[in-house]
């Protein structure tokens, strides 16, 4: 009998982390290994579990560097991801491992392109971006706009309206704060031809009417999305925006007062923003969605939707599915953002199983 595949899970004691064992061992079977710096909570993690698990005590920072070579693959949930991706990546491929994170954004995937080419030649996969938003958004992106182009002919322009109203933890909150501050793009724009496009302040947004909100009213801010880049290069005949939905009035006047007034000061910064977007769960309810809008050349649209009051456990079931098809082989080798690295039909058919709806919208 063959030996199941061992999966180190960083961050397992995490609420993102927690999700993507309980899909593994939906999804295996797997031998999991719970890492975390207090043994006490990994012990507990592993509680519940229906696998072999192991428990081991990991400081991403100082640990040795083949920590995990008796291990498959390393699947890095611990946050915030600009201060962990690039330790753990590290980690994942000292120990000859393939290594998928469910955040490690653009930063991450330069600082790793040297490794890109010895990774495709070992057929070892590095995986960013393996989360919700941006992750699963991506590769909704992609599935709809090979559905509407089978049915329509070419596209002309393809809009992302993405949103996940929750509360989210420190971690991803700083995320938040890091790229705010660091984003090489900044401001508001569009990928226009390949390239980002930038826009005026004051057509920086959209009122967007989307029937499936209870809000159903939103305001769109234009931004950039550096793994929906891999797609404009691909396909520069098409315009792609991303508007980012389901933040209050509050909470964008928050974003808007720590850009100006808290670049100095990023752990205020962070309180602030916390606090915003919980009192907008507390207040509206948790939700996220995905809708994608198609405009073909033929002056058809089409519509697509994919929505969760379950953000947090899909970002970690995101980043089991994405570790699954890594060990299966169906995943691109090499250094990708989860949108360049999996079958968009098929990463979507394993969501669906996993309970997960989406289809075409009003």
């Amino acid at each position: 009998m063959t030996k199941p595949a061992k999966i180190a899970v960083l961050g397992a004691t995490g609420s993102v982390g927690r999700a993507a064992c309980r899909e593994l061992c939906a999804m295996g079977p797997y031998e999991l290994v719970l890492c975390s710096r207090q043994s006490a909570k990994a012990t507990h993690a592993a509680q519940g579990l229906n696998t072999a698990t192991e428990q081991r005590v990991v400081d991403i920072f100082t640990a040795a560097p083949s920590i995990f070579q008796d291990c498959d693959l390393v699947l890095n949930c611990a946050g915030p991801s600009w201060q962990t991706g690039w330790a753990a990546a590290n980690l994942a491929w000292n120990s000859g491992a393939h290594y998928v994170d469910v955040a490690g954004y653009s930063l991450l995937k330069q600082r790793l392109s040297p490794y890109a080419g010895q990774a495709q030649n070992q057929g070892r996969s590095m995986i960013l971006t393996a989360g919700w938003i941006p992750g699963i958004s991506e590769v909704f992106t992609r599935y709809a706009l090979s559905t509407a182009e089978q049915i329509h002919g070419p596209a002309k322009e393809l809009t992302l309206y993405c949103g996940a109203r929750d509360h989210w933890s420190e971690g991803s909150v700083s995320d938040m704060i890091w790229h705010l501050f660091n984003d090489e793009h900044t401001g508001f724009g569009y990928l226009h031809k390949g390239r980002w496009t930038r826009l005026p302040f004051w057509k920086g947004s959209r009122r967007v009417a989307i029937p499936s909100l209870a809000d159903r009213v939103q305001s769109a801010l234009w931004v950039y999305s550096a793994s929906t880049v891999p797609l404009a290069l691909e396909r520069p005949d098409i315009s792609i925006r991303v508007g980012l939905i389901l933040l209050s009035l509050r909470t964008r006047m928050t974003i808007a007062g720590i850009k100006t007034l808290l670049r100095k000061h990023r752990q205020r910064a962070q309180t602030w923003l916390c606090n915003a977007i919980g009192k907008d769960a507390r207040r509206l309810g948790v939700q996220g969605l995905l809708r994608v809008q198609v405009s073909s050349r033929s002056g058809h649209i089409r519509k697509f939707e994919l929505s969760t009051t379950e953000n947090i456990h899909l970002t970690g079931m995101a980043g089991a599915a994405a570790a699954h098809m890594t060990l299966l082989g169906q995943t691109n080798p090499g250094v990708h953002f989860l949108g360049e690295a999996v079958s968009a039909p098929d990463f979507l058919s394993l969501l669906a199983d996993r309970g997960v709806r989406y289809g075409e919208a009003q």
